[in-house]
């Protein structure tokens, strides 16, 4: 379970664009590329020895789909696809089914019930054969209908002696697109793009009226803008043992210039049920005094 308020998941977070002259951009997408190029090589060099030190996987036959074709990790989509024998998954978060091992439709549970509505259609592009990675692509849609309540809510809060009537709105696009290559019977690597827009606007129905001493002044809100973010990241799920999965992820939010990223455990409980528990950074800043480094993540489901 992912802490956030209106997030599309507790790393996410929005602030103004200003652009930048476009060399300054270059250089800096060239540097963070070859950064994670670096820490990348590392991290498979790692992955691999510590995969040499665990026992045989079983038979493919023996491992559910969920375990063999992960199709999301904590905030990575994969290059997978919900099918293999197992169409549709249920569960705290990601809920959705898949149509002939081509096509996912799905919606965050957690967030539909934080009033965040949302959809998200994923395609698979390329099967994970041969030398060539599963690829995959994805758009999603998120609209806070609650908007106007919470609006509503902390302007009473605010201006308790005023009778105000406003229109508001919050709705964020996303799109990404996935690549996954199974290295062995135990070991999948994954790489992705992340895009989120958002969009708020806040307007007033009629003017405000507000003054002292007798001359009151209407006023008139009307406030609509625009963030984006974007984000690269690399990871990898390795099982450890028949039933329990280590997944990592690591990368970089090109918004803020920072890195980004990881790590938890899947449990799988038979071939249906899986649990999931982990941390992400970076955290989020709550004030100048409270600054949380990392953010919890859980999550469980059923896959069938």
């Amino acid at each position: 379970m992912q802490a956030a308020f209106f997030c599309l998941d507790i790393n996410t977070r929005f602030e103004y664009n200003h652009r930048s002259p476009i060399i300054e951009k270059m250089n800096q997408v060239i540097g963070v590329s070859m950064r994670i190029y670096q820490n990348g090589k590392g991290l498979v060099v790692l992955l691999v020895c510590l995969q040499s030190c665990i026992p045989a996987a079983p038979a493919e036959a023996d491992q559910p789909p969920h375990s063999l074709y992960p199709v999301k990790l904590m905030n990575l989509e994969t290059g997978y696809v919900l099918g293999n024998q197992q169409n549709v998954m249920i569960g705290l978060n990601d809920s959705g089914i898949g149509s002939f091992d081509r096509v996912q439709f799905s919606t965050n549970i957690l967030m539909d019930l934080l009033t965040l509505v949302n959809g998200q259609v994923k395609v698979a592009l390329l099967p994970d054969e041969g030398v060539f990675p599963a690829l995959s692509a994805g758009i999603g849609y998120y609209n806070l209908v609650s908007s106007e309540y919470v609006v509503d809510f902390v302007l009473k809060e605010a201006f308790t002696d005023e009778d105000m009537s406003v229109s508001s709105g919050l709705d964020i696009l996303t799109w990404f697109i996935s690549a996954s290559k199974k290295v062995n019977d135990r070991l999948r690597l994954h790489a992705g793009f992340q895009f989120r827009r958002l969009e708020g606007n806040l307007s007033t129905d009629e003017p405000v009226e507000m003054g002292s001493d007798g001359e009151p002044m209407g006023i008139e809100v009307y406030f609509n803008e625009s963030a984006t973010h974007r984000s690269i990241l690399f990871g990898a799920d390795l099982d450890l043992f028949d039933s329990l999965k280590f997944m990592l992820e690591l990368g970089n939010d090109l918004s803020y210039g920072k890195p980004r990223g990881g790590t938890g455990f899947r449990l799988g409980v038979g071939r249906s049920f899986a649990l999931q528990a982990g941390i992400l950074w970076p955290g989020i800043k709550l004030d100048e005094d409270i600054d949380i480094p990392v953010l919890p993540h859980f999550s469980f489901f059923w896959r069938f």
